[in-house]
Protein backbone atom coordinates (compact mmCIF):
# COMPACT_ATOMS: atom_id res chain seq x y z
CA UNK A 1 0.00 0.00 0.00
CA UNK A 2 1.15 3.30 -0.62
CA UNK A 3 2.16 5.71 2.52
CA UNK A 4 -0.70 7.20 4.17
CA UNK A 5 0.93 10.76 2.77
CA UNK A 6 0.87 9.67 -0.47
CA UNK A 7 -2.16 8.25 -0.82
CA UNK A 8 -4.07 11.57 0.90
CA UNK A 9 -7.48 11.91 0.20
CA UNK A 10 -9.39 12.30 -3.38
CA UNK A 11 -9.71 16.01 -4.81
CA UNK A 12 -10.64 17.03 -8.28
CA UNK A 13 -10.50 14.73 -11.58
CA UNK A 14 -6.82 14.23 -13.02
CA UNK A 15 -6.00 16.72 -15.33
CA UNK A 16 -7.06 15.87 -19.35
CA UNK A 17 -3.96 14.18 -21.57
CA UNK A 18 -2.41 16.89 -23.83
CA UNK A 19 -4.09 15.22 -26.90
CA UNK A 20 -7.39 14.67 -27.44
CA UNK A 21 -9.18 14.24 -30.97
CA UNK A 22 -12.79 14.23 -31.66
CA UNK A 23 -14.27 12.08 -33.63
CA UNK A 24 -18.01 10.70 -33.48
CA UNK A 25 -18.80 13.79 -30.89
CA UNK A 26 -16.33 12.36 -28.23
CA UNK A 27 -12.56 13.67 -27.30
CA UNK A 28 -10.43 10.78 -27.86
CA UNK A 29 -7.41 10.01 -25.70
CA UNK A 30 -4.07 10.46 -27.95
CA UNK A 31 -2.84 7.82 -25.82
CA UNK A 32 -0.96 4.23 -26.20
CA UNK A 33 -1.21 1.12 -23.46
CA UNK A 34 1.84 2.38 -21.70
CA UNK A 35 0.54 5.95 -22.16
CA UNK A 36 -2.25 5.36 -20.31
CA UNK A 37 -0.65 3.46 -17.70
CA UNK A 38 1.09 6.39 -17.28
CA UNK A 39 -2.04 8.30 -16.76
CA UNK A 40 -3.17 5.99 -14.12
CA UNK A 41 -0.53 5.83 -12.31
CA UNK A 42 -0.45 9.85 -12.43
CA UNK A 43 -4.01 10.01 -10.67
CA UNK A 44 -2.93 7.01 -8.22
CA UNK A 45 0.08 9.33 -7.14
CA UNK A 46 -2.01 12.39 -7.01
CA UNK A 47 -4.71 10.87 -5.15
CA UNK A 48 -7.21 12.15 -8.00
CA UNK A 49 -10.37 10.45 -9.07
CA UNK A 50 -10.01 8.84 -12.72
CA UNK A 51 -13.11 6.93 -14.73
CA UNK A 52 -11.48 5.53 -17.85
CA UNK A 53 -13.47 4.43 -20.69
CA UNK A 54 -12.42 2.03 -23.53
CA UNK A 55 -15.23 3.02 -26.36
CA UNK A 56 -15.41 -0.13 -28.86
CA UNK A 57 -17.75 -0.01 -32.21
CA UNK A 58 -20.55 -1.32 -29.84
CA UNK A 59 -20.37 1.17 -27.02
CA UNK A 60 -19.91 3.76 -29.91
CA UNK A 61 -23.46 2.25 -31.65
CA UNK A 62 -25.09 1.88 -27.64
CA UNK A 63 -24.07 6.03 -27.33
CA UNK A 64 -26.17 6.83 -31.44
CA UNK A 65 -28.91 4.95 -30.30
CA UNK A 66 -28.91 6.73 -26.63
CA UNK A 67 -28.03 10.12 -26.25
CA UNK A 68 -27.64 9.78 -22.68
CA UNK A 69 -25.00 7.23 -23.01
CA UNK A 70 -22.93 9.95 -25.25
CA UNK A 71 -23.75 12.39 -22.47
CA UNK A 72 -22.25 10.13 -19.93
CA UNK A 73 -19.35 8.85 -22.27
CA UNK A 74 -18.02 12.52 -22.36
CA UNK A 75 -18.13 13.27 -18.83
CA UNK A 76 -14.83 10.70 -18.41
CA UNK A 77 -11.91 11.31 -17.44
CA UNK A 78 -10.23 9.65 -19.94
CA UNK A 79 -11.87 8.09 -23.41
CA UNK A 80 -9.68 5.54 -25.56
CA UNK A 81 -10.65 4.09 -29.01
CA UNK A 82 -10.66 0.29 -28.28
CA UNK A 83 -11.52 -0.62 -32.20
CA UNK A 84 -9.67 -0.22 -34.93
CA UNK A 85 -12.58 1.33 -36.97
CA UNK A 86 -12.31 4.03 -34.52
CA UNK A 87 -8.61 4.03 -35.42
CA UNK A 88 -8.85 3.79 -38.88
CA UNK A 89 -11.52 6.90 -38.81
CA UNK A 90 -9.05 8.80 -37.36
CA UNK A 91 -6.64 8.12 -40.33
CA UNK A 92 -8.75 8.88 -42.81
CA UNK A 93 -9.76 12.05 -41.01
CA UNK A 94 -6.24 13.56 -40.69
CA UNK A 95 -5.67 13.31 -37.16
CA UNK A 96 -3.95 9.97 -36.44
CA UNK A 97 -4.63 8.49 -32.82
CA UNK A 98 -1.22 6.52 -32.28
CA UNK A 99 -3.14 2.89 -31.47
CA UNK A 100 -6.20 1.18 -30.57
CA UNK A 101 -6.07 1.51 -26.41
CA UNK A 102 -8.08 -1.74 -24.79
CA UNK A 103 -9.23 -3.28 -21.50
CA UNK A 104 -7.87 -6.21 -22.23
CA UNK A 105 -4.74 -5.02 -23.28
CA UNK A 106 -4.21 -2.85 -20.49
CA UNK A 107 -4.60 -5.31 -17.77
CA UNK A 108 -1.33 -7.07 -17.89
CA UNK A 109 0.34 -3.94 -18.62
CA UNK A 110 -1.30 -2.76 -15.31
CA UNK A 111 -0.61 -5.71 -13.44
CA UNK A 112 3.29 -5.44 -13.91
CA UNK A 113 3.16 -2.03 -13.14
CA UNK A 114 1.05 -2.66 -9.58
CA UNK A 115 3.27 -5.11 -8.59
CA UNK A 116 6.51 -2.92 -9.23
CA UNK A 117 4.68 0.42 -7.45
CA UNK A 118 2.48 -1.71 -5.42
CA UNK A 119 -0.59 -0.29 -6.20
CA UNK A 120 -3.82 -2.20 -4.76
CA UNK A 121 -6.15 -3.94 -7.87
CA UNK A 122 -9.82 -5.00 -6.89
CA UNK A 123 -11.31 -6.92 -9.60
CA UNK A 124 -14.77 -6.44 -10.16
CA UNK A 125 -17.52 -8.95 -12.11
CA UNK A 126 -17.80 -11.58 -14.36
CA UNK A 127 -19.61 -14.79 -13.11
CA UNK A 128 -19.06 -16.09 -10.11
CA UNK A 129 -15.47 -17.19 -9.89
CA UNK A 130 -14.05 -15.49 -12.77
CA UNK A 131 -12.41 -12.87 -11.33
CA UNK A 132 -10.61 -14.77 -8.86
CA UNK A 133 -9.62 -16.84 -11.80
CA UNK A 134 -8.99 -13.39 -13.31
CA UNK A 135 -6.67 -12.24 -9.86
CA UNK A 136 -4.77 -15.94 -10.05
CA UNK A 137 -3.60 -15.15 -13.99
CA UNK A 138 -2.45 -11.70 -13.00
CA UNK A 139 -0.49 -12.70 -10.40
CA UNK A 140 1.29 -15.14 -12.72
CA UNK A 141 1.89 -12.48 -15.13
CA UNK A 142 3.36 -10.12 -12.70
CA UNK A 143 4.70 -11.77 -8.88
CA UNK A 144 3.68 -10.23 -6.25
CA UNK A 145 0.64 -7.42 -7.52
CA UNK A 146 -1.74 -6.91 -4.76
CA UNK A 147 -5.20 -7.91 -5.60
CA UNK A 148 -6.77 -6.73 -3.02
CA UNK A 149 -10.32 -7.98 -3.76
CA UNK A 150 -12.75 -9.60 -6.26
CA UNK A 151 -15.96 -9.65 -6.25
CA UNK A 152 -19.10 -10.96 -8.93
CA UNK A 153 -22.27 -8.81 -8.61
CA UNK A 154 -25.32 -9.76 -9.91
CA UNK A 155 -28.35 -7.30 -11.26
CA UNK A 156 -31.72 -8.46 -11.70
CA UNK A 157 -31.90 -5.81 -14.34
CA UNK A 158 -30.01 -2.82 -15.80
CA UNK A 159 -32.71 -0.97 -13.91
CA UNK A 160 -31.27 -1.65 -10.61
CA UNK A 161 -27.50 -1.44 -11.35
CA UNK A 162 -26.87 1.61 -9.52
CA UNK A 163 -29.62 1.21 -6.36
CA UNK A 164 -28.56 1.59 -3.26
CA UNK A 165 -30.09 -1.27 -1.63
CA UNK A 166 -28.59 -3.99 -4.98
CA UNK A 167 -25.23 -1.83 -4.24
CA UNK A 168 -24.39 -1.30 -0.05
CA UNK A 169 -22.23 -4.46 0.21
CA UNK A 170 -20.50 -4.76 -2.61
CA UNK A 171 -19.53 -0.47 -2.21
CA UNK A 172 -18.56 -1.65 1.87
CA UNK A 173 -16.32 -4.49 0.62
CA UNK A 174 -14.74 -2.36 -2.11
CA UNK A 175 -13.92 0.87 0.53
CA UNK A 176 -12.81 -1.89 3.25
CA UNK A 177 -10.38 -3.28 0.56
CA UNK A 178 -9.07 0.23 -0.31
CA UNK A 179 -7.75 -0.35 -3.58
CA UNK A 180 -5.79 1.99 -6.04
CA UNK A 181 -7.55 0.84 -9.36
CA UNK A 182 -11.15 -0.72 -9.78
CA UNK A 183 -11.58 -3.14 -12.75
CA UNK A 184 -15.28 -3.31 -13.36
CA UNK A 185 -16.61 -5.58 -16.15
CA UNK A 186 -19.97 -5.20 -15.89
CA UNK A 187 -20.73 -4.97 -19.65
CA UNK A 188 -21.37 -1.60 -21.46
CA UNK A 189 -23.13 0.47 -20.88
CA UNK A 190 -23.82 -1.31 -17.55
CA UNK A 191 -20.44 -1.02 -15.75
CA UNK A 192 -20.34 2.84 -17.19
CA UNK A 193 -23.56 4.05 -15.58
CA UNK A 194 -22.66 2.02 -12.26
CA UNK A 195 -18.68 3.88 -12.10
CA UNK A 196 -20.16 7.45 -12.91
CA UNK A 197 -22.78 7.04 -10.95
CA UNK A 198 -21.08 5.51 -7.81
CA UNK A 199 -17.78 8.61 -8.31
CA UNK A 200 -21.38 10.98 -8.20
CA UNK A 201 -22.24 10.01 -5.10
CA UNK A 202 -18.99 9.79 -3.47
CA UNK A 203 -19.23 6.06 -2.73
CA UNK A 204 -16.34 4.93 -4.74
CA UNK A 205 -13.50 6.27 -2.71
CA UNK A 206 -11.06 4.99 -5.33
CA UNK A 207 -8.35 7.11 -7.44
CA UNK A 208 -8.96 4.74 -10.69
CA UNK A 209 -12.08 3.30 -12.31
CA UNK A 210 -11.92 1.30 -15.36
CA UNK A 211 -14.77 -0.56 -17.48
CA UNK A 212 -12.93 -3.54 -19.44
CA UNK A 213 -15.59 -5.41 -20.54
CA UNK A 214 -14.98 -9.30 -20.69
CA UNK A 215 -11.55 -8.95 -20.33
CA UNK A 216 -12.35 -10.93 -16.81
CA UNK A 217 -13.42 -13.75 -19.00
CA UNK A 218 -10.08 -13.71 -21.61
CA UNK A 219 -7.92 -13.27 -18.49
CA UNK A 220 -9.46 -16.36 -16.20
CA UNK A 221 -9.99 -18.28 -19.53
CA UNK A 222 -13.99 -18.50 -19.82
CA UNK A 223 -13.94 -16.77 -23.27
CA UNK A 224 -10.99 -16.50 -25.40
CA UNK A 225 -9.78 -14.27 -27.37
CA UNK A 226 -9.56 -13.35 -31.21
CA UNK A 227 -5.91 -14.31 -32.53
CA UNK A 228 -3.90 -10.93 -32.33
CA UNK A 229 -4.04 -10.57 -36.18
CA UNK A 230 -7.83 -9.97 -36.41
CA UNK A 231 -7.32 -7.73 -33.57
CA UNK A 232 -4.99 -5.95 -35.73
CA UNK A 233 -7.00 -6.16 -38.49
CA UNK A 234 -10.27 -5.03 -36.50
CA UNK A 235 -12.01 -8.71 -36.83
CA UNK A 236 -11.95 -9.15 -33.60
CA UNK A 237 -16.12 -8.96 -33.44
CA UNK A 238 -16.06 -11.56 -35.99
CA UNK A 239 -14.33 -14.16 -34.11
CA UNK A 240 -16.32 -13.13 -31.09
CA UNK A 241 -19.73 -13.56 -33.17
CA UNK A 242 -18.74 -16.82 -34.24
CA UNK A 243 -18.07 -18.37 -30.66
CA UNK A 244 -21.45 -16.33 -29.23
CA UNK A 245 -23.42 -16.66 -31.99
CA UNK A 246 -26.60 -16.71 -30.38
CA UNK A 247 -25.66 -13.93 -27.81
CA UNK A 248 -23.56 -11.12 -30.13
CA UNK A 249 -24.84 -12.30 -33.39
CA UNK A 250 -27.79 -10.51 -33.49
CA UNK A 251 -25.51 -7.47 -31.45
CA UNK A 252 -23.21 -7.29 -34.51
CA UNK A 253 -25.35 -7.17 -37.09
CA UNK A 254 -27.45 -4.32 -35.60
CA UNK A 255 -24.19 -2.53 -35.13
CA UNK A 256 -22.87 -2.73 -37.98
CA UNK A 257 -25.31 -1.12 -39.85
CA UNK A 258 -25.61 1.53 -36.72
CA UNK A 259 -21.61 2.26 -37.61
CA UNK A 260 -21.56 2.21 -41.23
CA UNK A 261 -24.16 5.03 -40.74
CA UNK A 262 -22.28 7.25 -38.73
CA UNK A 263 -18.98 5.96 -40.23
CA UNK A 264 -20.50 7.98 -43.21
CA UNK A 265 -21.51 10.98 -41.05
CA UNK A 266 -18.62 11.62 -39.88
CA UNK A 267 -16.79 11.52 -42.74
CA UNK A 268 -19.05 13.85 -44.45
CA UNK A 269 -17.83 16.77 -41.88
CA UNK A 270 -14.91 18.64 -41.73
CA UNK A 271 -11.30 16.89 -40.65
CA UNK A 272 -11.02 15.85 -36.88
CA UNK A 273 -9.56 18.51 -34.69
CA UNK A 274 -7.10 18.04 -32.11
CA UNK A 275 -8.68 19.32 -28.74
CA UNK A 276 -6.18 21.67 -26.72
CA UNK A 277 -5.83 20.95 -22.89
Amino acid sequence: MLEDAERGSLTAPVAPAPRKIRLFGLDFDDLTQVGLVDRLGEAIRERRSCWVVTVNVNLLCIAERDPGIRKLIGRANVITADGMPIVWMSRLKGRRLQARVTGSDLLPLLAVRAAAARWRLFLCGGAPGVAERAAEHLGQLAPGVQVVGTASPTFASDAVVTEPSANQQLIAAIRAAEPDVLIVALGAPKQERWIRHHFDTGALAVPVAVGVGASLDFLAGTQHRAPAWMRRSGLEWVHRALTQPKRLGPRYARDALTFARVAGRELLRPRATRVAS
